[in-house]
């Protein structure tokens, strides 16, 4: 082989990985901002963002499905001992102000099983509804085709998850009337908390109908 032709082939060689690496970084960019299209994180005093989830009941729950009451939305998983140790607390909560509260309790389904949520609800005899997260609806056409190659594994997200933003378990939004967020807890709510601040907060967003 010639020397000319052997960098011929080079050259050739280096101009095909050269496209590769654009095309790989054009599918990556699409993917972030189309397909993953990431909202605004939620803050206290902005409207909290809506959702459409299946609970463990079958019933489809959105925002509105807290009835005009207020919401109490939190983000757990059967794995996450933290979750277990405030779950009592929440539901000593709801008993005693299920009049004017709901508490939705969104499991990390993609981190999770169905099995598990199961055997965590009949374990607590949770009262509230138990909403199921799971994997946002698969494109359509190009934008369908990009995601199946690229998998869930990669970056797929849970519908709420990405919705609120969660980086940590458990994480507790507190919704009033209007549909406002009112107060953020990331961690355990600890019988303490429970009753110098999450526990006051309920009992003020209640006077403030009267």
């Amino acid at each position: 082989m010639k020397e000319s032709d052997s960098l011929n082939i080079r050259r050739n060689t280096m101009v095909i990985i050269s496209l590769i690496l654009i095309a790989g970084l054009l599918g990556y960019t699409v993917y972030q901002n189309v397909i993953l299209p990431r909202n605004a994180s939620p803050e206290i005093g902005k409207a909290a963002p809506d959702f459409e989830l299946n609970g463990l009941d079958n019933t489809v729950y959105t925002l509105d499905s807290r009835d005009n009451k207020l919401l109490i939305i939190n983000f757990w998983a059967t794995w996450c001992r933290p979750c277990r140790n405030e779950m009592p607390e929440l539901i000593q909560l709801y008993e005693e102000y299920n009049d004017e509260l709901e508490i939705f309790a969104i499991n990390a389904t993609t981190l999770d099983t169905v099995y598990n949520v199961e055997s965590f609800v009949e374990e607590f005899e949770l009262p509230f509804p138990v909403l199921l997260d799971e994997l946002e609806e698969e494109k359509e056409g190009f934008l369908g085709m990009l995601q199946s190659v690229l998998g869930d594994e990669n970056g797929n997200e849970s519908i709420a998850l990405s919705t609120y933003d969660i980086n940590a378990f458990p994480t507790t939004f507190v919704i009033d009337y209007e549909g406002v967020i009112r107060q953020i807890y990331i961690g355990e709510i600890s019988s303490e908390m429970m009753k110098n601040q999450l526990e006051p907060k309920i009992v003020e967003l209640i006077n403030e109908k009267k």
